[in-house]
């Protein structure tokens, strides 16, 4: 019953996350190409800084909550009553840390502005909304009921856009345009809130003690400090393309870098429903939580190394089908950093599995480790290579994190890897071979048609090569793992 619940909740996120990542993209896209290089570097640098903070606001505590709850669902309850008071705190620690780092920066860094300020304050509106909603997903996620968080995403994203058009329509000012997400935002958090209340029968009482918030503290900080090392490969290299190069170069960078974020909507929602299922199979089952495991690698292989070779080949059409020709820079950076995509799908699973078995201290050390090399490599990089420095310098932390990962989690959910190995290898050939078809006929079709052949190219080949057997798609069609 897990598994067929673990791939129907896969089924509900990757659903709805795909079509907000279609609609985000895509109002990405439109605003970009109203707001200009310059003006699209601020919206993006406002949003990456936020973005980082927020994570002082959960610190792990979604997470742990989640697993938790997963275990002993029947004093769920407890577990969110011990969690509300520590948020409360923890929001008002981040808002502080906040502002001081934005205030700072506006002393130091003659590229951050007051503006930029400005923004960044009206971006954390949304930021702390979301926090709320973030506590209400853990509490469904604990129940492995993920039906509700899919709808939500989809709803949020389409207020986001709605009002955001609006405003673009309108010429409204930059601050405006990014206090669209918090329409978005507010909404969303009212619909799960709801819900937690009627549905989970789970109600946010403000309590604080002393020796839970210590407990707790010591099971989620490497929670927070992984997440905070997740958020820091997003927004450290951005960062520094704007208070080192230019608003324009790091614009350019956050195109290639958005379209790659939009396509980990696929190995994402598989973490999001995996994670409290392999808590439970870990306790329980372990023969079953190595086949998962296995069946994961290979799920993340198969749909992430086709994405790679076609963007290596038709990446500059896909920017600009998108973007203005201002934007076609960007498509230098993306092909760098499809050479790490497969390396980044893979990573969901493994990560997961590491904070599944209690190892969480483990996958954070890896994370920082991999972190490290990362902005290293952007401040020795960036200098000289620009944007193209920074795609470097994520590629190559994106492997080191597979290469350290990997290990511990085989040790903790053995499989027979020779069998992850083989069918590996056919997924590259066939890709392979159609990238080479695609650069043969790339000028004889449009793209919509290019990337269909593409598929039935790819899918052919795995099939005839058995990459995929008729069983394995009966059970995914069926869905049972």
């Amino acid at each position: 019953m897990s598994e067929s619940r673990l791939a129907r909740n896969t089924t509900y996120l990757t659903v709805a996350s795909l079509m907000q990542k279609v609609i985000s993209l895509w109002y990405f896209a439109y605003l970009s190409n109203s707001l200009g290089t310059e003006n699209t570097g601020k919206y993006a640098y406002a949003l990456t800084f936020t973005s980082v903070f927020s994570l002082f606001m959960d610190f792990g505590i979604g997470q742990v909550l989640t697993r938790e709850g997963a275990k002993d669902p029947d004093h769920l309850q407890e577990h969110v009553d011990r969690v509300i008071g520590l948020k409360i705190m923890l929001m008002m620690v981040a808002w502080i840390v906040m502002f001081g780092t934005i205030l700072g920066a506006n002393i130091i860094f003659q590229n951050v502005t007051a503006e930029d300020v400005l923004l960044v304050a009206v971006a954390s509106i949304a930021m702390t909304i979301d926090t709320v909603t973030s506590l209400c997903w853990s509490v469904f996620r604990a129940k492995k009921q993920l039906l509700y968080e899919a709808i939500s995403t989809f709803v949020y994203q389409i207020a986001v856009v709605v009002s955001g058009v609006i405003l673009l329509k309108i010429d409204a000012p930059l601050p405006l345009l990014i206090g669209a997400l918090s329409v978005g935002s507010l909404l969303q958090s009212i619909g799960m809130l709801t819900l937690v209340f009627k549905k989970a029968r789970i109600r946010f009482r403000i309590r604080f003690n002393k020796k839970d918030a210590q407990t707790i503290f010591l099971i989620s900080w490497p929670f927070a400090v992984a997440n905070l090392c997740n958020r820091l490969y997003g927004s450290v290299d951005q960062q520094l393309l704007k208070v080192t190069v230019s608003n324009t170069h790091a614009a350019w960078y956050a195109i290639a870098y958005k379209s790659v974020f939009a396509l980990t909507v696929i190995p994402g929602s598989f973490a999001t429903s995996y994670y409290p299922v392999m808590s439970e199979y870990l306790k329980h089952n372990t023969q079953a939580a190595g086949k998962t495991f296995s069946n994961a690698l290979v799920y993340m292989l198969l749909l992430s190394i086709p994405i790679s070779f076609g963007v290596l080949v038709l990446g500059e059409d896909i920017i600009l089908a998108v973007w203005d020709t201002v934007w076609g820079t960007a498509a230098q950076p993306l092909r760098v950093l499809m050479y790490a995509l497969p390396f980044v799908f893979l990573n969901y699973p493994i990560g997961n599995l590491l904070n599944a078995a209690g190892l969480q201290r483990t996958n954070t050390r890896n994370m920082i480790i991999a972190l490290m090399i990362n902005v290293v490599l952007n401040f020795v990089l960036i200098p000289y290579f620009s944007y193209m420095g920074a795609a470097y310098a994520f590629l190559t932390s994106s492997i080191v994190l597979v290469i350290i990962g990997f290990p511990t989690a085989y040790r903790i959910a053995p499989f027979a890897y020779g069998i992850v190995l083989k069918k590996a290898a056919i997924f590259l050939l066939s890709g392979a071979i159609m990238a080479g078809i695609l650069f043969a006929i790339q000028h004889s079709y449009n793209l919509l048609s290019l990337i269909g052949i593409s598929a039935v190219v790819y899918g052919a080949l795995v099939f005839l090569l058995r990459g995929i057997a008729l069983s394995d798609i009966r059970a995914i069609l069926s869905r049972k793992m």
